[in-house]
């Protein structure tokens, strides 16, 4: 029986330990694939939110009807049909600063149609289309079940009483009450990196449509030109891939932290 015990032992720790390995390879493996998407200037890549300048609304995004204006640079990582001629990049190894590097090679993306200010039109990656609403509801779908799960513990730790009494009883099992309270920290926290990667799946849409073209109408009355430019659909479409995979990938390894004790046995003990 000890001899039994003490292999049992070792197996959940080499599962464990497997589990951790497991998590933080798929951390690097996925904030890779973002950096990497970054380097590559992917399309959406170095976007940046133009300001007012001046006036009462100094410092704030120029916001317009349909999203949020892309600054004016000298550089551009968009090609159109009436200016093929090399460009001048916006490089992503160097922050704040614009270099005088001209395009070299590479496989270019662009849409089979022409953009217009329809947002909606010739637009799969919309903020507001199937794949982006679609993974939000998955992210979201998932925040849910993290408060299920955490709900369902605690049912689980008091037996499956729900009252005032067993939850006195509950609270003074020191055992049970840590297992509770750690089960609880993750759970919000667990249910607020769902949140942000429902957020951040949206805006990695809505970069890669601006990227891909995505313009807008100025010409309303607090416009600073009277012309088309492109622009945002929403604010965090200035937020890095390496940003987006992320959250991505630390809300999905977050939420194996309860698979995690399993395989280490600890929860089979509780």
């Amino acid at each position: 029986m000890s001899t039994k015990s003490l292999i049992e032992k070792r197996l959940n720790v080499a599962r464990g330990a497997f589990g951790i390995t497991i998590g933080l390879c798929a951390l690097v493996t996925i904030s890779l694939f973002g950096a990497n998407m970054d380097a590559a200037n992917f399309p959406g890549s170095n976007i940046k939110l133009d300001i007012w300048p001046a006036g009462p609304k100094k410092g704030q995004n120029t916001a317009v009807l349909d999203g949020y204006l892309l600054e004016n640079r000298t550089c551009s990582n968009v090609v159109h049909p009436d200016n093929l001629k090399p460009l001048a990049l916006c490089m992503t190894t160097v922050k704040d600063q614009e270099q005088d590097k001209m395009w070299t090679s590479g496989w270019v993306s662009a849409m089979e149609c022409d953009r217009t200010v329809d947002t909606g039109h010739c637009a799969p990656f919309s903020a507001w289309g199937a794949l982006s609403i679609f993974g939000m509801m998955t992210f979201g779908f998932l925040a849910i079940q993290t408060l299920l799960f955490t709900a369902h513990t605690g049912v689980a730790l008091s037996d499956g009483a729900v009252s005032l009494k067993a939850a006195k009883e509950l609270y003074a099992d020191k055992a049970k009450r840590a297992i509770l309270v750690l089960v609880i920290i993750w759970g919000i926290l667990g249910f607020g990196l769902f949140v942000l990667a429902a957020l951040s799946w949206q805006s990695m849409c809505d970069k890669i449509d601006t990227g891909l073209g995505r313009i807008v109408d100025t010409s309303g009355p607090d416009a600073p030109l009277a012309a088309s430019r492109p622009a945002c659909s929403t604010l965090g479409c200035e937020s890095s891939f390496l940003y987006f995979f992320l959250t991505y990938a630390l809300s999905i390894v977050w939420s194996t932290i309860p698979l995690l004790l399993v395989w280490f046995g600890v929860l089979d003990s509780a």
